[in-house]
């Protein structure tokens, strides 16, 4: 499933220095959630939020054969 959302804020402090706070919570292979950045700029930034999701699927043959 994927999901977009475009937010407008004013932050209380530089553009800069949330990029830094957004990359000390990176996502990596290890983790299961964190922030991908993308782009930044003096006025913008550009990011993304990912949450892995794991899950075990069992499939039954439909012919019933073991």
């Amino acid at each position: 499933m994927t999901r977009y959302r475009w937010l407008q804020a004013d932050w209380p402090l530089p553009v800069r220095s949330l990029a830094t706070q957004i990359r000390q919570r990176s996502f990596s292979d290890d983790g299961s959630s964190g922030f991908i950045l993308d782009r930044v700029l003096d006025d913008f930034l550009e990011a993304r939020y990912v949450e892995r999701y794991e899950y075990e699927e069992t499939i039954a043959d439909p012919s019933a054969r073991s």
